[in-house]
């Protein structure tokens, strides 16, 4: 209850503080975040959004297709940084960026990835990847049962447990260095 809203609307604030960043053209990365290559990753884009621990990529849906979610907290703040829904679509300069690094989520999430992609909306989600100081392999703690049970930890120790869950897999995700690709891929 609370501290599930809570924890909404801690969200919502880091949305915020990402939503609407003057974008200079910067490099993509192919592999790591941090190889940059050609063409640039944000180029053309005129305005960017950062969803930093995608989960199942709601907010980049809502982004995007917020006809599908009336009445959601994070709609009047899209609208008020990138305009209404209909133009969000249409101009083609708005880029959606995620950072997710549960497996459990990866085909999902390449899954919009791929749909949005051939809608012609600006959409790339690094999988297996989270945001750090620094670029490094690091061991990602999950849960692979339902979408209803996920539950994930940099630390194996702290996973939530229970008699109906198993123990956590593990599985390795590149941690980047978020202040990095901000300056190289975004600028």
């Amino acid at each position: 209850g609370n501290a599930m809203a809570l924890a909404a609307r801690r969200r919502q604030r880091l949305a915020l503080l990402l939503v609407a960043l003057p974008v200079v053209p910067a490099a993509e990365s192919l592999g790591s975040p941090l190889e940059p290559a050609s063409p640039p990753l944000a180029d053309g884009c005129a305005r960017v959004y950062l969803d930093v621990g995608s989960n199942l990529g709601v907010q980049i849906r809502k982004l995007f297709e917020a006809e599908k979610y009336p009445g959601a907290g994070m709609l009047p703040y899209f609208d008020r940084a990138f305009g209404p829904p209909h133009t969000r679509r249409q101009d083609g300069d708005l880029c959606a960026f995620g950072f997710e690094p549960s497996p459990a989520l990866e085909s999902r999430l390449r899954a919009l990835e791929a749909a949005y992609v051939a809608q012609g909306w600006r959409v790339r989600v690094f999988t297996r990847t989270l945001v750090g100081t620094q670029e490094r392999a690091v061991p990602f703690y999950y849960y692979n049962r339902t979408l209803a049970s996920l539950g994930s930890s940099l630390d194996g120790g702290h996973v939530p447990t229970g008699p109906e869950r198993e123990a956590p897999s593990v599985a390795e995700a590149l941690e980047i260095d978020f202040a990095w690709f901000l300056a190289h891929d975004i600028g």
